[in-house]
């Protein structure tokens, strides 16, 4: 029996190096290390590195089955994707049903004329897509054309120079993103380049022992070392990934524009946009800059985080730009409700008890007579940042607050250091949840809880509003469900 075919096309052929893991690559690096400078010893470590051939000509026999057997069609109304070796899927993917489509390219895929396609619907799991596949750059348009068939017009809608976007890297990064960045490379440089290598590359980049010379105790000087230096990976980091950003818009939707050495186009119709963002971090307050972001599906921080829209403008600015992204929505907004002025004291009370805990715990060192150093460290890298916070949150109190109208609810919140203000469309709201501790309970407060639409439980909260001011809301909302 003649077996059927469905004229799907192959993929692109740079997926069959793509598939493959990134430490299969790296596991000739030792045998040509031990062949080159160890040579009259390599037949003794033959036989140890015979299980790093059989795993390279193990997962390269596997990525060209999977490249054998994926295939694609572009059709009228959707997607067609064939995948699997042993357990074969076959997706029919409705363009209508598509949240977002993004279009990435590496260095090594621009070298092939390859982009790597990633298609989003409500149904897509968190850290992937629905279906992912590598096209050459010609068929990736002929698909992107067929998805948004109105493309013909676009025009930019917002463009960001560099100069802006390492202002908001260096405002937003920390020095905890920047180990995270940098514990696994550290770890992995031993074992690719040698630990004497590795030793020297590290000694290269301290500078803690100038610190020390100009009178800077080592323990801070040390202490001040890891944290600039996580922080300038950090800094890096965000840039590379946000530089070169713009943001255009076609007749029903928009297209963000990312990235110098991985780039990123993320397409998305504006009727599919669950919500809209304006971020403003604590230390992006004393520039009075805020930043738009917004949430759909395969924008979230599961997928690369690739949510902002507008980076570190003005408030004036922004109330100019984002009136043409959201045309059908109502922006003003009559009925408000804040928190109590009683539910300053809840917003307050972590950071005053961290405050005075912090105290204790840093005269226990002088009345034992413990090191002076540790004291004076502990003293510059906490007190003074739990103090800053203590005015942080009483700021974000008198920020705080909700509306609503026909159109959308506004919510004016803090979460963690940032203070955030989310437009949601009443028809994306998911559903809505009140919520009360004991405390609350007893002195008629409580939070409102949101949820919208994406990859996961994604919801927006604000916290220690009056109950009957809460219950009135959700009978003003519910009028216009």
């Amino acid at each position: 029996m003649k077996k059927r075919s469905d004229n799907s096309e192959k993929i692109s052929l740079f997926s069959l190096f793509a598939e493959i893991p990134v430490f299969i690559y790296l596991l000739p690096i030792p045998i040509l290390q031990n062949f080159l400078f160890d040579p009259r010893n390599f037949r003794e470590h033959i036989t140890s590195y015979a299980l790093s051939f059989i795993l390279f000509v193990a997962f390269g026999g596997i990525a060209a089955a999977d490249y054998r057997m994926k295939r694609y069609k572009i059709l009228p109304e959707h997607a067609y994707i064939r995948e699997g070796i042993f357990l074969r899927s076959r997706f029919h993917i409705p363009y209508e049903r598509l949240q977002s489509v993004i279009v990435q390219s590496s260095v090594l895929s621009r070298l092939f004329s390859t982009v790597k396609i990633q298609l989003n619907t409500s149904a897509t799991k968190a850290k992937k897509g629905d279906a992912e596949f590598y096209l050459p750059i010609r068929k990736a348009k002929k698909l992107i054309s067929e998805i948004y068939d109105d493309l013909g017009y676009i025009q930019r809608y917002y463009h960001a120079k560099n100069t802006r976007i390492f202002f908001m890297a260096a405002i937003w990064s920390n020095p905890v993103s920047g180990l995270l960045i940098l514990s696994p490379l550290i770890g992995n440089t031993g074992k690719i380049l040698g630990n004497e290598l590795r030793n020297e590359l590290l000694e290269s980049f301290d500078f803690s022992k100038y610190l020390v010379y100009i009178g800077i105790s080592p323990t801070t000087a040390v202490i001040v070392y890891i944290l600039f230096f996580c922080y300038a990976v950090s800094v890096c980091a965000d840039f590379v990934r946000n530089a070169d950003f713009s943001c255009t818009s076609f007749q029903n939707g928009i297209v963000i524009k990312r990235g110098i050495i991985k780039k990123t186009l993320f397409f998305t119709n504006c009727s599919k946009i669950n919500a809209i963002t304006l971020s403003q971090s604590l230390f992006m307050f004393p520039f009075r800059r805020y930043s738009a972001y917004i949430h759909t599906v395969g924008s979230g921080k599961a997928k690369g985080d690739r949510s902002l829209l507008i980076a570190a403008e003005r408030k004036s600015a922004l109330k100019n730009l984002l009136p043409q992204l959201l045309k059908d929505f109502d922006l003003h907004f009559d009925f408000n409700i804040r928190p109590t002025h009683e539910a300053l004291g809840a917003y307050l009370r972590l950071p005053l008890v961290l405050i005075f805990t912090d105290i204790i715990f840093c005269v226990i060192p002088i009345m034992f007579n413990v090191s002076e150093d540790m004291f004076f460290s502990f003293m510059l890298f906490t007190v003074s940042a739990l103090v800053i916070w203590c005015f942080f949150r009483a700021y974000a109190f008198s920020k705080s607050g909700l509306s609503v109208n026909p159109s959308c609810v506004y919510l004016r919140f803090y979460k963690r250091i940032t203070l955030r203000s989310t437009i949601i469309p009443i028809g994306k709201i998911q559903f809505c949840v009140k919520k009360q501790n004991i405390f609350q309970k007893k002195k008629g407060t409580c939070n409102i809880k949101i949820y919208i639409l994406g990859e996961k439980r994604t919801f927006v909260e604000i916290k220690h509003l009056k109950e009957t001011d809460a219950d009135d809301f959700i009978c003003e909302m519910n009028k216009y469900t």
